[in-house]
């Protein structure tokens, strides 16, 4: 027999690979794989598989199905070698320590390693043979060993889910009192390699296994309804928390130690809330039900409020200015001109009423009243607080030199002021062609926050279930000082909150409309505008913040909708194609990377551009776990929506927000800072009483709805500082100063019109009428953290680069205007401008001080008397 005919007859019993072919014919290597070659070339037998094997027969079996659904037990080894190598590391790092090893290595080593410990167990262990010798009444019952040995038969992700829940409900609820005590009782022993879990543990092992052996004693008894207790354990963790973040002096003996384990109570209380939204899953069925029967109820009222309220359907009037257009009636036509307003105000009206019956008047109501009192405090803010921050001015005084001679004002010297360049012009619009006052520039900010409001309540419709639970966000949305002071201050950060709102609501609407292609144009053509007024005209760092978080949706729709949409296309095969797609993305990013210097901006982001941050109680991590912690535990708790079958908006709206916070954490102090973070807490706070929204059902309890309303209006509370009602501003970052009364001071008082007025910001008297034309700038402390171009040399005389007015460097500068016997009037406002000698010499010198809002005005001259009232 022929080494071909030997090779055919062993290959019909079965497959074989090169070796076992080399061992049953016993041909030498070369001759064998000659002669494998001829019979490949001849199609007489085929190769498949890894490692490879020759067969008679064909067989076409794709890459996944060959060796990712393979059963767990064939990657044990793969299992077992990782964690033998982290356990190698980790051994090296305890008992081989040297200054190179990185800080903190064995307890990385031995945390990562776990997992792979875990699963090698489960892996290895022989279940079920160990479940035939097991005593009847031992501790773990066999079933559950059993149901272990079901791990080594895992092939997809369905296996993989079936698994984890019979996992949770035979090992992880009726064992993890069982669990806890050990962890407890391993944190108590204090081993040096899991400080992580001793720092967690230790603060609350001895009440934790407490509490771990009650609830052992509880389970044996017939009466304990465990999901009941889960239930309502995570609404006391939910007020210990809250609790945890007042400031109230009356119940400190109860704050004070509720701090020292609120990160511990936080992480507690999530996860009995993902335990209660698991127990209660159906709910989201029921939602669903309620949602479609809402939506049909309200299309029924839209249909008959017309037939039911007679009256007002009259106020829903023709302008009929096209038919007298066509008829050439011109005088009908002028005088359907003069009536636009009082038809449109009459619409609005026929409007506003169909809206509010169309949504049901229980639902409609609250939310007319928050909206008229939001309107109302953007009105009466800028009545009530007549100052400015000062970096608003940059803005005004860039929008007014806009208008004036074409560019912006030149505040750094040889640099025009580009940064927010739309907030400059929108300005100088509004105080060139109405009235220069800061009221009227106040109102730029105000009506964005209008609008953002809108934004607020059109994506809450799209993502909450009920109508009714709207007018929860925008009650926080109206009250939350953080948007109260945003949309109250000239700058972008009220413009980035603006982009992320109308980005998100314009990805909403791209969904929803996707067979809509007039729509789509024109919501695609908004998008790329919006995009390109960020990117070209902010000329600041966090706009590419803004940019990551819209950049998540234009991926999705790449992805995962440009298939769908390009149908028409003429090379749509691109769309179609995984592949191409992904070269197509990579391509894009490596330009993209290219094009913006990516390393700086990497670089930037981790590093930041400036030194100055929040203050130590506004934190990045204290901010959102302290000051928000009601909002923020609901709002992690949203994350759970990621595996809820829904609409696949919301849970890209949640991955993204929950990146950005990623982002910012992992982002340098600066981009930490609060008003910097302002643009995405809407959609945080939004996310939250969604939520919220979804606990509420599953309680059904009237004093479950009153209690959250109450932790609502405590979070809402927790916000504000205790100077906000005085001065409106964020502690720390932004220090609002009252001008207005200042300026009113000096053009009031009886001040010798030769005294020199000397201020770190002179130019802003001068917006409020005060002329004097002995002005001076101080601003001798040249280690202050501000950029020096504010002033430059000018005929030896260093000048502010924006008033160019002299600027006092050096105390004998002033004391030499001081031995003129001309009055000095101080505006003391910057204060880390000023050197603290210098301060020491203007308040011990002074004849009277007058005090505002982060302002003093000091009068100093030995010859006069007070000239303030």
């Amino acid at each position: 027999m022929t080494l071909i005919d030997n090779v055919l007859s062993l290959l019909k019993e079965q497959d074989y690979s090169f070796e076992e072919l080399k061992a049953k014919t016993n041909a030498s290597f070369f001759d064998l794989q000659s002669q494998i070659k001829v019979l490949l070339k001849e199609g007489k037998i085929h190769k498949h598989g890894f490692p490879t094997k020759y067969s008679l027969f064909e067989k076409k079996v794709s890459f996944r199905k060959e060796y990712l659904f393979k059963p767990l037990l064939a990657y044990r080894e793969v299992f077992l070698i990782c964690y033998l190598a982290l356990f190698l590391v980790f051994i090296y790092s305890v008992f081989f320590k040297n200054p190179l090893v990185f800080p903190g290595l064995e307890e990385r080593a031995f945390l990562v390693s776990l997992p792979f410990l875990f699963i090698s167990i489960l892996l290895y262990l022989p279940w079920k043979k160990l479940s035939e010798i097991t005593p009847k009444n031992f501790v773990i019952p066999k079933e559950t060993l059993v149901f272990l040995d079901k791990f080594k038969e895992l092939r997809n992700n369905e296996d993989l889910k079936e698994f984890v829940k019979e996992f949770l409900e035979k090992i992880v609820y009726p064992y993890y009192p069982h669990f806890l005590i050990i962890l407890s009782v391993t944190s108590l022993i204090n081993i040096s390699f899991l400080s992580l879990l001793n720092s967690f543990f230790t603060p609350i092992a001895i009440p934790l296994i407490l509490v771990c052996i009650i609830l052992i004693i509880l389970k044996e008894k017939s009466f304990f309804n465990e999901k009941e207790f889960v239930k309502y354990a995570f609404l006391l963790g939910l007020l210990l928390v809250t609790l945890s973040s007042l400031n109230f002096e009356q119940i400190t003996f109860l704050t004070k130690p509720l701090k020292t384990i609120q990160f511990q109570l936080t992480i507690f209380t999530i996860i009995l809330g993902a335990i209660t939204f698991y127990q209660n899953k159906q709910i989201i069925e029921e939602i669903e039900e309620e949602q479609t029967q809402e939506e049909k109820e309200e299309e029924k009222r839209a249909l008959e409020f017309e037939e039911k309220y007679p009256f007002f359907a009259k106020f829903n009037l023709d302008y009929k200015i096209k038919i007298n257009w066509e008829q050439k009636n011109y005088v009908q036509l002028l005088f359907r001109f003069l009536l636009v307003p009082f038809i449109w105000i009459r619409r609005q009206i026929y409007f506003i009423l169909k809206w509010a019956y169309k949504l049901g008047w229980k639902a409609s109501i609250p939310i007319l009243a928050i909206s008229i009192v939001f309107i109302i405090i953007k009105l009466l803010m800028p009545i009530i607080y007549t100052g400015i921050y000062i970096d608003e001015y940059n803005h005004i005084l860039s929008g007014i030199e806009f208008f004036k001679s074409g560019h912006f004002a030149e505040i750094y010297s040889g640099t025009f002021y580009f940064r927010g360049s739309y907030v400059s012009v929108l300005a100088g619009v509004l105080v060139t062609f109405f009235e220069k006052t800061i009221f009227v520039a106040k109102m730029l900010p105000a009506l964005i926050g209008i609008i953002n409001f809108f934004l607020v309540y059109k994506i809450a419709n799209k993502i909450y279930f009920s109508k009714k639970y709207t007018s929860l966000i925008l009650m926080v949305y109206t009250f939350m000082p953080w948007f109260i002071f945003n949309h109250f201050y000239i700058r972008m950060y009220v413009f980035y909150e603006f982009f992320t709102l109308f980005f998100t609501f314009l990805f909403i609407l791209f969904i929803l409309n996707k067979k809509n292609m007039k729509k789509l144009i024109i919501i695609s053509i908004l998008m790329c505008l919006t995009l390109g007024i960020i990117f070209f005209f902010s000329c600041d760092s966090a706009k590419y913040l803004v940019l990551i978080y819209s950049s998540f949706y234009f991926i999705y729709i790449f992805f995962f909708e440009s298939a769908t949409l390009s149908t028409n296309f003429n090379y749509n095969f691109i769309f179609k194609n995984t592949l191409y797609k992904v070269l197509l993305f990579l391509f894009f990013m490596i330009s993209i990377f290219y094009f913006l210097d990516g390393f700086s901006l990497i670089k930037d982001f981790i590093y930041g551009g400036v030194t100055h941050t929040s203050p130590a109680n506004s934190k990045y991590l204290n901010f959102f776990f302290n000051s928000n912690s009601f909002f923020m535990l609901f709002f992690l708790l949203s994350s759970i929506h990621l595996f809820v079958k829904d609409k696949t908006y919301k849970k890209l709206i949640i991955f993204s927000v929950i990146f950005m916070i990623i982002i910012h954490f992992l982002s340098s102090l600066e981009l930490q800072m609060v008003r910097v973070v302002i643009y995405i807490l809407p959609l945080v706070y939004l996310l939250a009483i969604f939520y919220v929204s979804i606990f509420l059902k599953i309680y059904k309890s009237r004093k479950c709805t009153f209690l959250f309303i109450i932790l609502i209006c405590l979070g809402i509370y927790t916000n504000y500082s205790e100077t906000f009602f005085e001065s409106p501003g964020i502690f720390g970052e932004v220090n609002y100063r009252d001008y207005f009364s200042i300026a009113n001071c000096i053009n009031e008082s009886n001040i010798d019109s030769n005294s020199f007025i000397i201020a770190s910001l002179p130019h802003l008297l001068n917006f409020y009428g005060v002329e004097n034309k002995n002005m001076f700038v101080l601003r001798d402390n040249k280690s202050a953290n501000y950029t020096k171009s504010l002033e430059f040399l000018e005929k030896d005389i260093l000048v502010d680069t924006l008033s160019r007015y002299p600027v006092l460097d050096d105390l004998n500068q002033i004391k030499t205007l001081a031995d003129t016997n001309s009055p000095l009037l101080f505006v003391v406002d910057i204060k880390n401008w000023i050197r603290k000698d210098t301060l020491k010499f203007i308040y011990d010198n002074n004849n009277c001080i007058k005090s505002f809002i982060n302002i003093d005005l000091v009068y100093l001259n030995k010859n006069h008397t007070c000239p303030f009232s």
